[in-house]
């Protein structure tokens, strides 16, 4: 039974490839990507041939036909330069000289590569290398919210914009009951988009929303936009998937065009609020949840030096709500605005739809937190089929 759920694992996320790349992607051309299921050799092994492969994956999961984006394929001599430039950084020079082409050439190779996603081409000092942008981890931006006078502001994560188990009806009366409580901002802790469909067996036929462009421009329209009402966010573990396919940060993309949605960090940012006085740390981490819901937090906040120790942590993620005070630290779990999807289902995994408001008092030192209070509005029944109800 193992062996047979792997291969199919594979095979879905073989097919996933066939339709950003085209099926007549050859051997070489497939192992030259930056992500991919396996190597082609276990492809081959697995299926019985490189062909075989191709057409049982289009027997099982028929291509999907949605706009997204193109992605260019790169000639021979391009795709050795992907080979040795992801292997080690090297010099313009020693790279005409191994590809034995001209710098008229070889400049041609590199903008070639540049402009095709999923290969993050950049200048170390004299030398050139393709590295892997999610390698350094969380950017952990600082950010100054300047404007924030009170010491209120609303928290919400794992929206999953694109998913069949979104909840935007509940999204939009969340923000409308901050608004009515005076919250001007919200924070918002990932997973905005549900990605690129390959982050779990099965996930692409629990979407309505295919591709970047698709989700991107979903989320423009139909996130909810108040008038004086900004928010900030980092990307989840879904929002990053398109940077591992297609080298493409859709949150950036959405904030060009909803200045309102303001992105602030990949998987991490430190926020200060009141005029820099209170330090919050907003993550998207990885992996399950514990038993106990509160370990994760705990184990978090004893990570954290002293040094970079925030006053308030917010986690999204875990699609679980959850209050804690450790290490002087008030740690909140954002809950989601998703419905119990299969995935989930099968997990014995039953999410909590709902979202904070929170507000605090500073003491007279300028710093510290006097007083806190936290309001969860929870939203007990999830709207079936709720997607349906938003133009795409």
């Amino acid at each position: 039974m193992e062996n047979s759920m792997s291969k199919e694992v594979l095979l879905e996320q073989f097919a996933n490839i066939l339709d950003l790349y085209g099926d007549d992607i050859t051997r070489r051309e497939y192992d030259s990507l930056p992500q991919k299921p396996a190597h082609s050799r276990t492809v081959e092994r697995t299926c019985n041939g490189w062909e075989s492969a191709k057409r049982r994956a289009r027997e099982q999961f028929p291509k999907t036909e949605h706009e997204d984006v193109e992605v260019p394929i790169l000639d021979k001599v391009s795709m050795k330069a992907v080979r040795l430039l992801k292997k080690q950084p090297m010099i313009f020079e020693d790279l005409c000289n191994v590809l034995e082409v001209l710098p008229k050439e070889c400049r041609k190779i590199l903008n070639q590569i540049q402009e095709t996603h999923g290969h993050h081409l950049t200048q170390i000092g004299e030398a050139w290398a393709i590295v892997d942008p999610l390698a350094s981890g969380p950017t952990d931006n600082i950010v100054d919210i300047t404007g924030l006078k009170k010491g209120r502001f609303g928290f919400i994560t794992d929206t999953h914009f694109g998913s069949k188990f979104q909840q935007l009806t509940y999204l939009n009366d969340f923000y409308e009951r901050c608004y009515k409580l005076g919250v001007d901002y919200m924070l918002n802790a990932g997973d905005v988009s549900d990605g690129n469909g390959s982050l779990y067996r099965g996930q692409r036929f629990e979407m309505f929303l295919h591709g970047y462009k698709e989700q991107r421009d979903f989320i423009v329209d139909q996130y909810p936009k108040i008038p004086g009402v900004s928010t900030y966010t980092i990307l989840g573990n879904h929002d990053e998937s398109f940077i591992r396919t297609i080298d493409i940060n859709i949150l950036e993309e959405v904030q060009q065009k909803r200045p309102d949605l303001e992105y602030i960090g990949r998987r991490g940012a430190y926020i200060n609020l009141v005029d820099k006085a209170v330090k919050t740390y907003m993550q998207h981490p990885d992996g399950g949840l514990a038993y106990a819901i509160s370990y994760k937090a705990q184990k978090f906040i004893e990570g954290f030096a002293s040094e970079h120790k925030p006053q308030i942590f917010l986690i999204g993620h875990y699609h679980m709500t959850g209050q804690f005070f450790i290490r002087n630290v008030h740690a909140y779990l954002g809950g989601c605005f998703q419905s119990q999807t299969p995935y989930l289902r099968a997990k014995g995994l039953m999410p909590q739809v709902g979202g904070w408001i929170v507000e605090f008092d500073i003491a007279s030192d300028g710093w510290s937190i006097e007083e806190i209070n936290s309001k969860l509005i929870p939203y007990y029944k999830p709207i079936k089929d709720d997607y349906k109800n938003y133009p795409r």
